[in-house]
């Protein structure tokens, strides 16, 4: 009775236990990542974040982490919500080299009762290739993680206990994230009126159902969604949606309480404020008509260009990573593919960027693309069909380049070396660098004039100036801002010359001839294409397109101009007539333009007082540093001797203004404000004042504070006004260099630390000290004073010069201890960044449970396995023990994983014990025992497939634990053996996960493993296996599913397969089993009697309606085919929050096998339709014709309870063309 009790508390505490991640998978699928360079991990580290990266991105990551520390404040106000713990971000230097992080390697290995992934503080990021984007990455990335953590708890207590686990849908948290990283931009606003627009062309009137969107198009939907919220309701709406969706687990009653407005009716006017800015659109702009290409699959559109004389149009195809560059004939029509490279991602981020395309001349294509961790140039050539492939040194990353159409092997490059983007020239011939731009600005679309040696390129520079050492700040100096650029290879050598000076982002430049040029422009808020003018240096607006234009190529040779527009939410290719000489006027501005605009007059505003301010303190340190100088004078002539009465005199004359005239700094309060920052300086007038003339010889010959403080010559206030100037004058920005401070004796006031702010009131019991007099140390005031207060001065006193202390109630300095909140608050504002750390591995437990687990050869038991690993699971501990229930039987593994490098390496230790009662007269146990010790090396291919290598060293024992042993151990029979060997397989896995049980893609393995037996040669033997998956998506989740499995034993100990039964079969039944079994079958366990095989063999599963080892043999084969329909997704429009009917399968399937002996593939005569008769002298073989198929069909159910994945399956054999009864399988599982 206690152990029925026992067994039914452990039963109860796993199927409660949540989800898990152990894994007893006889075959060890699985996908890969390769390392092609590598990484030398550094961080800097700050009070909230610490910021990783390898190479000579130092620069970039303290800028980055800066920047997030003053962001910080901001994000935790817009979410409602600080983070428990430091979070890390590792930055990576391109997406090709974050491809290569093995990070989330094989998450999606589901097994019974899924996973339990520990929440991770840390996020990958590549560097996107320009600094602007940086910005928005970096904060995008962080307010992910924070609305992960805060929705699906923070510590492994609330991970292991599910109490924040929220199926949320994935417009509302990937929404929010993207808004705070991105705000209101251009993208969302685009996508979100595309989509409209389709909506209104096909006449939809029912609401968008934002629970069936995914990717990409649930992200910047939800993106629209909160934007809706903060421009309707205002930002303190979004911390307290977000905060009661913590609560209560539900985004609708969330957003309904938190606004008071039903959650239909708040859709309805989301809806309602996209369409009225769609239709405002749609009347002063169009759509063009000439659809080039359709797009069905969703593919990106990179890049396209015209050759020059017009005859070729190539464009880029990017399907997730995967991209191929296409030719199409403009006069015929015909399109052929010229180059394929790459493989499509699964659960990675692809870079949609690449191939870049360019012509050389009329028949020479240049493109530029990555592949194996590097940058590569191929050039095709369209009349031979040959194409040659060289790598691109230096750089990380290319954003853009154009070669040089006139004969010239030079290509100009935008490109990205350790965090900087520049202009580089790059020669065909020898294929090396040059940097044309050094500088922190994000300079892109590189373009040669033609005829000309002028470059056109576009920047979001604040300065003309070619080069910049200044020290640059992330967050105030780099903006969406991007205007054209000239650089002229004879006559540039300091300044650029400025083209444009919009508002917007002006970008993508294609020179028409050496007077115009065409460029997209975003200054009314969609990109349209504009005409510059050189010589007039007027733009105009040329084309009024509803959508923004992505990427466009013009053909001035026939007036053609194919560009990327989105329609829907897809990308596709037209192709219309144009002229760029046709006249337009300009569009009105978009409302997310307006609004943009009006925000940037504000700051401007802002800034402009600020400056003005700023000014002011000049002007006053100026000031203060005459009075300083005509009162060091005065001291010093007193110490050369003067009469004491003439120094008490000059000191008189020079203190009396202080407190009649002094300087007075108020606040500059309005009537009906409250107070700010802002100061009014009303200037000190001085007894002694310097003549005019002086004053300003004394300004000309010595540099100004604020020009020491800038180093080098300032620049007007004016000229930073957008519009006042058409470009800044060309300035060098070569600051000096620093020079050691000394300490300054005539400073009289320290005017850095002079602290302005309204005249405080008077303690009561603080005594002023006299003038002169320096009472740090509160020694006591002498008494013989002056009337006025001075000291009196004898003719060989002394004065102190360093110390010396003016009784003027602006600068009187009142001691006051600062409280513990204060000193706390200080200490905060100091976001002091320290670094650059080397990085050491920090490993932490990242998954881990227990799971149900019935094994037909020792019954029902408990596995429990948990993960360990670095950061950048680099480093792996696998840890595995299964055991059944009375401890007699089980397993354990244990496993290290290294794979940092290119090659993969791993180290593993295995143990079985098997125990078996064996009926005798008085029953008694056998165990067998096995260990194996194995190292083993895997090469992979690429991401999908690779090979592997294991040497192993087993030893097996066999212990027949009859009692008469122990009596006389002289007739024991125990065995040992030793086995040394290899197994050698290959891997190919590409599927992917849609849902939590429906994978998608091929997955397959070979292995051949050999067992050389040291004791005994002639129980060596080998084994050589498939098995083959492929699961094809029908429609909406429906898939269907199918596997092939052969598998053959060989050599003189050749083993056994039992073909029968499922996986995990809950009270399964077993053939010809036990003591009962037939003597020299593979589950015969007699008296004193060793079965070799129990330790070897292999249950093949998965053929529905027979019991276990229905069939056995050294060899087998087993097809399957399911068509697997998720009944309530399939038919349900919103999230369904229970995991029953969320999982709800219905399936159908067909099996079919059979196992035999013999060395044959398919031998005539076999072990089903043949039998051997022993009959004293005679042996009759008789053969029955029998079909040596078994085969099944039926239907089943699956689904989740009790976090556990339930199979029900209802099968009818078929045996001899025969159909049996039916039969129904319990059991655990989601696949085969």
């Amino acid at each position: 009775m206690r152990e029925k009790l026992l067994t039914a508390f452990i039963t109860a505490l796993v199927c409660f236990v949540g989800t898990a991640s152990a894994q007893r998978m006889e075959t060890a699928f699985g996908q890969n990542r390769i390392q092609y360079i590598e990484k030398d991990w550094r961080f800097y580290s700050s009070e909230n974040f610490d910021l990783y990266y390898y190479g000579k991105r130092q620069d970039l990551a303290k800028e980055g982490i800066e920047y997030l520390e003053s962001q910080f404040e901001k994000m935790t106000d817009a979410v409602g919500y600080a983070p428990f713990i430091k979070l890390k971000i590792f930055l990576y230097a391109n997406p090709q080299e974050l491809q290569e992080s093995n990070v989330g390697l094989n998450y999606n290995m589901y097994t019974i009762d899924g996973r339990t992934e520990f929440f991770k503080s840390y996020v990958e990021m590549a560097y996107p290739g320009t600094k602007e984007g940086f910005k928005q990455e970096l904060v995008y990335n962080v307010a992910k993680l924070w609305i992960e953590e805060m929705l699906s708890g923070g510590n492994i207590v609330e991970s292991l206990q599910g109490a924040y686990l929220v199926s949320l849908p994935p417009w509302f948290a990937k929404g929010i994230a993207r808004y705070i990283g991105y705000g209101w931009d251009a993208e969302m606003d685009d996508y979100v009126r595309s989509v409209f627009r389709e909506r209104q062309r096909k006449g939809k009137s029912k609401p968008i159902k934002l629970s069936t969107l995914e990717g990409r198009e649930a992200e910047l939907v939800g993106q629209s969604v909160w934007n809706y919220i903060v421009e309707r309701y205002g930002k303190s709406s979004v911390s307290n949606i977000l905060n009661l969706t913590r609560i209560i687990h539900n985004e609708k009653k969330a957003i309904s309480n938190s606004l008071a407005i039903d959650f239909e009716e708040f859709m309805a006017g989301w809806a309602e404020h996209y369409s009225e800015m769609t239709d405002q659109v749609t009347q002063h702009y169009v759509m063009p008509k000439d659809r080039l290409k359709k797009n069905t699959r969703n593919i990106r559109y990179p890049s396209l260009s015209y050759s020059p004389d017009g005859k070729y149009l190539a464009y880029a195809q990017n399907n997730k990573g995967r991209f191929a560059v296409k030719i199409r004939n403009t006069e015929t029509k015909k399109e052929r593919t010229i180059l394929r490279v790459g493989l499509k991602l699964n659960n990675q981020q692809a870079d949609y960027t690449l191939p870049l395309l360019s012509w050389k001349d009329s028949v020479t294509l240049g493109v530029i693309g990555s592949q194996y961790g590097r940058n590569y140039l191929w050039m095709y050539e369209t009349t031979s069909k040959s194409k040659v492939k060289k790598q691109i040194p230096r750089v990380d990353q290319i954003n853009d380049f154009d070669i040089h159409k006139g004969g010239v092997n030079i290509a100009m490059m935008s490109a990205e070396m350790d965090g900087q983007t520049d202009i580089y020239a790059l020669s065909l011939r020898r294929f090396t660098v040059r940097k044309i731009t050094n500088d922190p600005f994000d300079n892109i679309n590189p373009r040669f004039m033609p005829g000309t040696n002028t470059l056109v390129f576009s920047s979001n520079r604040t300065t003309d100036t070619l080069k910049v050492t200044r020290p640059f700040d992330l967050g105030s100096e780099v903006s969406d801002n991007y205007n054209l650029f000239a650089y002229n290879f004879d006559t540039t050598k300091v300044a650029l010359k400025r083209l444009t000076n919009s508002v917007g982002a002006d970008i993508l430049p294609q020179p028409v001839d050496d007077n115009q040029l065409i460029y997209a422009s975003s200054q009314q808020g969609i990109f349209n294409l504009y005409r510059y003018n050189i010589k007039d240096e007027i733009s105009t607006q040329v084309t009024r397109y509803s959508l923004s234009v992505r990427d466009y190529s013009y053909n001035p040779a026939n007036s053609e101009l194919a560009f990327v527009m989105l329609d829907g939410d897809s990308e596709h290719i037209y192709a219309e007539a144009f002229s760029h000489t046709a006249q337009n006027s300009f569009a009105p501005q978009t409302s997310r333009m307006q609004a943009l605009n009006a925000k940037r007059i504000a700051k401007r505003i802002a800034e402009r007082k600020k400056r003005q301010v700023q000014d002011s303190l000049e002007n006053l340190k100026e000031e203060l540093k005459i009075l300083n100088a005509q009162t060091v004078e005065a001291i010093q002539k007193a110490h050369q001797g003067a009469d004491s009465a003439l120094v008490e005199s000059a000191i008189q004359k020079e203190t009396e203004p202080a407190t009649t005239d002094s300087l007075v700094v108020e606040p500059a309060v309005q009537q009906g404000e409250v107070p700010d920052d802002s100061v009014t300086v009303k200037p000190a007038t001085p007894t002694t004042v310097p003549k005019p003339e002086q004053k300003a010889t004394q300004k000309e010959d010595q540099p100004s504070s604020l020009e020491k403080l800038l180093g080098g010559t300032v620049v007007s206030s004016d000229s930073e006004d957008a519009g006042d100037k058409k470009s800044n004058p060309p300035t060098e920005d070569k600051p000096e260099p620093e020079k050691p401070k000394e300490k300054d004796n005539n400073s009289l006031l320290s005017l850095d630390n002079l602290t302005f702010d309204q005249k405080p009131e008077e303690p009561r019991g603080v005594v002023t000290p006299p003038l002169g007099v320096n009472n740090s140390n509160n020694k006591p005031i002498p008494q013989d004073t002056t009337k006025n207060g001075a000291p009196k001065l004898s003719s060989t006193a002394l004065i102190d010069t360093d110390n010396y202390v003016f009784s003027s109630d602006a600068l009187r300095k009142v001691k006051k201890r600062k409280s513990y909140l204060v000193k706390y608050r200080l200490q905060r504002e100091e976001k002091t960044v320290s670094g650059p750390n080397k990085y050491e591995p920090l490993f932490r437990i990242n998954s881990g449970g227990m799971e149900m687990v019935v094994d037909p050869l020792v019954d029902f038991g408990l596995n429990v396995q948990f993960q360990v690993t670095d950061l950048l699971e680099d480093h792996r501990f696998i840890g595995t023990v299964f055991s059944t229930l009375d401890l007699t039987s089980g397993e354990m593994s244990a496993e290290y994983q290294y794979l940092k490098r290119f090659v993969d390496f791993n180290l593993k230790y295995y143990r079985r014990v098997i125990t078996k009662d064996v009926t005798s007269v008085q029953p008694y146990d056998q165990k067998y025992k096995l260990n194996r010790f194995q190292a083993g090396v895997a090469l992979p291919f690429t991401r999908y497939s690779r090979v592997s290598l294991s040497p192993f060293y087993t030893t097996t024992r066999f212990l027949d634990l009859k009692p008469a042993k122990f009596l006389n151990p002289s007739v024991s029979n125990d065995t040992d053996r030793d086995y040394i060997g290899a197994e050698f397989a290959w891997v190919y896995d590409d599927s992917r996960f849609s849902a939590l049980n429906t994978p998608i893609g091929t997955r397959s393995i070979a292995r051949l493993e050999y067992h050389y037996s040291v004791d005994d040669p002639l129980m060596t033997f080998g084994e050589i296996s498939i098995d083959a998956r492929h699961y094809l998506p029908i429609h909406n989740e429906i898939t269907l599913a199918g596997r092939l499995f052969y598998g053959r034993f060989f050599g003189d100990g050749a083993k056994s397969y039992l073909l029968g039964g499922v996986n995990n079969w809950i009270l399964g039944k077993t053939e010809n089993d036990g003591s009962d079994a037939e003597p020299g079958t593979p589950l015969h366990f007699g008296e004193q009697v060793e079965n070799e095989q129990a330790l070897f063999m292999r249950y093949v599963t998965g053929l529905r309606g027979y019991d276990f080892n229905t069939l056995n043999g050294s060899n087998v084969l087993l097809a399957s085919a399911e068509l697997r329909i998720p009944l309530f997704r399939y038919l349900a429009n919103s999230p369904i929050n229970s995991n029953f009917f969320r999982n709800f399968t219905f399936v159908g399937f067909y099996d079919i096998g059979s196992a035999w002996e013999g060395s044959d593939f398919w031998p005539t005569e076999n072990s089903i339709n043949s039998e051997t008769i022993e009959s004293g002298a005679f042996n009759v073989r008789i053969k029955n014709y029998h079909t040596p198929w078994l085969a099944s069909a039926g239907w089943g159910l699956r689904t989740s309870l009790f976090s556990y994945h339930i199979k029900l399956d209802l099968a009818w054999p078929i045996e001899n063309y025969e159909v049996g009864d039916m039969r129904y399988f319990v059991s655990f599982g989601f696949d085969f």
